[in-house]
């Protein structure tokens, strides 16, 4: 019966996480009609609702209370730059090592993004030097000036095409974590969703060592 079931799904993400490539070649294996699609965060926007996808791995706070299961945990944080920066040539930074520096930050509705409320957070505040609105323009003014930007590691694919762009390690005090969860929209615009928030829950449920292939 799934054999009969085809089309496309498309799914957009922020990180790399071997718990997301587990579940989806266990769900292909039930639904061999089904082709899946992988974006990097440049197709899921600011806004992930806005875009076209189907289905998104992004931080919890992102929801937006959408469903979703908790798909992966990151605890720690890159510097982004251009290789020519100054500071590119460093293993490693602080928040401390930033001070001279000026950071470019995303906005959506007049806010900026999680990072300058990281900085703040931390007693720590970042020159703004620049704003834009999509991760596009975030990572055009990182190659062309000796602006930086704090993130979570993205994806090694989209860091190795932006050949220019060096991410280095920041050190912070204390842990860092942030929850990554598979989310789908309450209202799919894509029927095939049905069958994929089925078997994530299922996944959730039975944990990733059951669909684990010897």
């Amino acid at each position: 019966r799934s054999a009969h079931t085809k089309g496309r799904i498309r799914i957009g993400t922020m990180i790399n996480s071997d718990t997301l490539y587990i579940m989806l070649s266990a769900f292909l294996e039930r639904y061999p009609g089904i082709q899946i699609e992988l974006y990097d965060e440049k197709a899921i926007l600011d806004n992930y609702l806005m875009s076209e996808l189907d289905a998104f791995l992004i931080p919890k706070e992102d929801m937006q209370g959408q469903p979703g299961i908790k798909m992966a945990v990151r605890t720690s944080l890159l510097v982004m730059m251009h290789d020519k920066n100054p500071l590119a040539s460093r293993e490693q930074l602080t928040l401390d090592d930033l001070k001279e520096a000026g950071f470019v930050f995303t906005a959506h509705n007049g806010r900026l993004d999680w990072t300058y409320d990281y900085c703040i957070n931390h007693g720590f505040e970042p020159d703004v030097r620049f704003v834009c609105e999509e991760f596009d323009d975030k990572l055009d003014i990182l190659a062309r000036s000796d602006a930086v930007a704090i993130g979570y590691n993205t994806m090694r694919l989209l860091r190795a095409q932006m050949r220019k762009i060096k991410a280095i390690p920041l050190l912070t005090e204390e842990a860092v974590k942030m929850e990554f969860w598979f989310v789908w929209r309450k209202k799919p615009l894509n029927p095939l969703m049905d069958q994929l928030s089925a078997f994530a829950l299922e996944f959730d449920q039975k944990g990733r060592e059951y669909f684990i292939q010897d």
